[in-house]
Protein backbone atom coordinates (compact mmCIF):
# COMPACT_ATOMS: atom_id res chain seq x y z
CA UNK A 1 0.00 0.00 0.00
CA UNK A 2 1.43 3.37 -1.01
CA UNK A 3 0.24 6.71 0.27
CA UNK A 4 1.45 9.89 -1.37
CA UNK A 5 0.24 13.37 -0.52
CA UNK A 6 -0.63 14.81 -3.93
CA UNK A 7 -0.26 18.37 -2.68
CA UNK A 8 3.43 18.05 -1.88
CA UNK A 9 4.69 17.12 -5.34
CA UNK A 10 3.86 20.58 -6.64
CA UNK A 11 6.09 22.11 -3.96
CA UNK A 12 9.29 20.17 -4.63
CA UNK A 13 8.91 17.40 -2.09
CA UNK A 14 7.06 14.11 -1.89
CA UNK A 15 5.99 12.26 1.25
CA UNK A 16 5.90 8.54 0.45
CA UNK A 17 4.48 6.07 3.00
CA UNK A 18 4.72 2.34 2.32
CA UNK A 19 2.70 -0.17 4.32
CA UNK A 20 3.31 -3.91 3.99
CA UNK A 21 0.47 -6.09 2.71
CA UNK A 22 0.21 -7.73 6.14
CA UNK A 23 -0.27 -4.29 7.71
CA UNK A 24 2.50 -4.96 10.23
CA UNK A 25 5.33 -2.88 8.78
CA UNK A 26 5.60 0.71 7.59
CA UNK A 27 8.28 2.88 6.05
CA UNK A 28 8.04 6.61 5.35
CA UNK A 29 10.33 8.73 3.19
CA UNK A 30 10.43 12.45 2.44
CA UNK A 31 11.90 13.03 -1.04
CA UNK A 32 13.09 16.45 -2.21
CA UNK A 33 12.56 16.56 -5.99
CA UNK A 34 12.71 19.26 -8.64
CA UNK A 35 9.87 17.84 -10.72
CA UNK A 36 7.21 15.20 -10.30
CA UNK A 37 4.02 14.44 -12.14
CA UNK A 38 1.07 12.07 -11.88
CA UNK A 39 2.86 9.46 -14.02
CA UNK A 40 6.30 9.60 -12.41
CA UNK A 41 5.45 10.41 -8.78
CA UNK A 42 9.02 9.79 -7.50
CA UNK A 43 11.60 10.34 -10.26
CA UNK A 44 14.03 7.48 -10.95
CA UNK A 45 17.39 7.97 -9.25
CA UNK A 46 19.54 7.36 -6.21
CA UNK A 47 18.75 9.66 -3.29
CA UNK A 48 21.19 10.04 -0.39
CA UNK A 49 19.52 10.25 3.02
CA UNK A 50 20.81 13.42 4.67
CA UNK A 51 19.83 16.57 6.53
CA UNK A 52 20.54 19.05 3.70
CA UNK A 53 17.05 19.41 2.23
CA UNK A 54 18.68 19.68 -1.21
CA UNK A 55 16.87 18.49 -4.32
CA UNK A 56 17.76 14.88 -5.08
CA UNK A 57 17.92 13.83 -1.42
CA UNK A 58 15.72 12.09 1.15
CA UNK A 59 15.23 13.79 4.52
CA UNK A 60 17.17 12.16 7.33
CA UNK A 61 15.08 11.80 10.48
CA UNK A 62 15.93 14.44 13.10
CA UNK A 63 13.86 12.60 15.71
CA UNK A 64 10.42 12.70 17.25
CA UNK A 65 9.04 16.22 17.51
CA UNK A 66 6.19 16.71 19.98
CA UNK A 67 3.50 14.17 19.11
CA UNK A 68 4.67 13.83 15.51
CA UNK A 69 7.25 11.67 13.81
CA UNK A 70 9.40 13.10 11.05
CA UNK A 71 10.24 11.04 7.99
CA UNK A 72 12.26 9.05 7.18
CA UNK A 73 11.68 5.98 9.34
CA UNK A 74 10.83 2.30 9.48
CA UNK A 75 8.43 0.89 12.07
CA UNK A 76 6.55 -2.22 13.02
CA UNK A 77 2.82 -1.75 13.42
CA UNK A 78 0.20 -3.22 15.71
CA UNK A 79 -3.09 -4.52 14.34
CA UNK A 80 -4.82 -1.26 15.31
CA UNK A 81 -2.43 0.67 13.05
CA UNK A 82 -0.37 2.23 15.84
CA UNK A 83 3.40 2.12 15.62
CA UNK A 84 5.62 -0.01 17.83
CA UNK A 85 8.35 2.00 19.55
CA UNK A 86 11.19 2.50 19.29
CA UNK A 87 11.04 3.54 15.64
CA UNK A 88 14.02 3.02 13.35
CA UNK A 89 14.88 6.65 12.59
CA UNK A 90 16.80 6.64 9.30
CA UNK A 91 19.70 9.08 9.43
CA UNK A 92 21.91 8.00 6.53
CA UNK A 93 22.29 5.74 3.53
CA UNK A 94 20.53 5.81 0.17
CA UNK A 95 17.13 5.21 -1.39
CA UNK A 96 17.21 4.01 -4.99
CA UNK A 97 14.13 4.32 -7.19
CA UNK A 98 14.08 2.49 -10.53
CA UNK A 99 11.58 1.38 -13.15
CA UNK A 100 11.64 -1.89 -15.11
CA UNK A 101 10.76 -2.36 -18.78
CA UNK A 102 7.08 -2.94 -17.91
CA UNK A 103 6.93 0.38 -16.04
CA UNK A 104 6.71 -1.16 -12.56
CA UNK A 105 8.55 0.83 -9.90
CA UNK A 106 11.16 -0.56 -7.52
CA UNK A 107 12.37 1.14 -4.33
CA UNK A 108 15.35 -0.11 -2.36
CA UNK A 109 16.55 1.63 0.78
CA UNK A 110 19.94 0.77 2.25
CA UNK A 111 19.94 2.93 5.31
CA UNK A 112 21.10 2.96 8.91
CA UNK A 113 19.62 4.31 12.11
CA UNK A 114 21.13 6.44 14.86
CA UNK A 115 22.65 3.32 16.45
CA UNK A 116 24.40 2.40 13.20
CA UNK A 117 22.09 -0.58 12.68
CA UNK A 118 21.49 -1.25 8.97
CA UNK A 119 17.93 -1.11 7.65
CA UNK A 120 17.07 -2.65 4.27
CA UNK A 121 13.66 -1.92 2.74
CA UNK A 122 12.37 -2.94 -0.69
CA UNK A 123 9.15 -2.18 -2.50
CA UNK A 124 8.03 -3.39 -5.93
CA UNK A 125 4.88 -2.21 -7.62
CA UNK A 126 3.23 1.01 -8.56
CA UNK A 127 3.79 4.47 -7.18
CA UNK A 128 0.53 5.67 -8.64
CA UNK A 129 -0.84 7.71 -5.83
CA UNK A 130 -3.27 6.08 -3.44
CA UNK A 131 -4.62 9.56 -2.82
CA UNK A 132 -7.09 9.23 -5.71
CA UNK A 133 -8.73 6.30 -3.92
CA UNK A 134 -9.13 7.98 -0.55
CA UNK A 135 -12.31 9.70 0.52
CA UNK A 136 -12.05 12.31 3.22
CA UNK A 137 -14.64 13.79 5.49
CA UNK A 138 -16.02 17.10 4.36
CA UNK A 139 -13.84 19.83 5.80
CA UNK A 140 -10.73 17.66 6.27
CA UNK A 141 -7.60 19.36 4.94
CA UNK A 142 -3.94 18.39 4.62
CA UNK A 143 -0.84 20.54 5.00
CA UNK A 144 2.89 20.19 5.51
CA UNK A 145 4.17 21.86 8.67
CA UNK A 146 7.77 21.58 9.85
CA UNK A 147 8.32 18.69 7.44
CA UNK A 148 5.30 16.72 8.68
CA UNK A 149 2.07 15.93 6.87
CA UNK A 150 -0.77 17.08 9.13
CA UNK A 151 -4.49 16.45 8.65
CA UNK A 152 -7.00 18.91 10.11
CA UNK A 153 -10.31 17.18 10.71
CA UNK A 154 -13.06 19.11 12.49
CA UNK A 155 -10.54 21.42 14.12
CA UNK A 156 -8.30 18.62 15.42
CA UNK A 157 -4.83 17.91 14.00
CA UNK A 158 -3.64 14.37 13.22
CA UNK A 159 -0.36 13.13 11.79
CA UNK A 160 -0.22 10.72 8.87
CA UNK A 161 -0.38 7.79 11.30
CA UNK A 162 -3.70 8.99 12.75
CA UNK A 163 -2.21 10.14 16.06
CA UNK A 164 -3.69 13.35 17.41
CA UNK A 165 -1.19 16.21 17.45
CA UNK A 166 -1.45 18.84 20.20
Amino acid sequence: NVTIDDQTEKNGYIYLALTAADGLHMAAFFFYVEQADDETIVPVGTYPIDYSGDYGTVQANPGVMGDGVWPSFYAEMLEDGSLVTPLWLLIGGTVEVSKDESGAMHLEANAYNSYGVPVHITYDGSFTSAVENITTEKGATKRIENGQLLINRNGELFNVLGTRVQ
